[in-house]
């Protein structure tokens, strides 16, 4: 199985207009070439640059 097989992603949108919410969540997961799984997460308010984190774990 390729890595590119294992490949998911989620965005989600969280949008109310009258509490002057626009956020915006993603996750990304993916395997690099010696099968270790790579997570990465991002956030923030829609139209800004917002945060991001990754976790890499590794096969026992």
């Amino acid at each position: 199985m390729s890595a590119r097989a294992q490949d998911r992603f989620i965005w989600l949108e969280a949008v109310d207009r009258p509490r002057n919410v626009a956020r915006r969540y993603a996750i990304a997961t993916s395997a690099d070439l010696f099968g270790a799984i790579i997570v990465q997460f991002a956030w923030g308010r829609i139209g800004m640059r917002g945060q991001s984190r990754g976790l890499i774990c590794r096969p026992a």
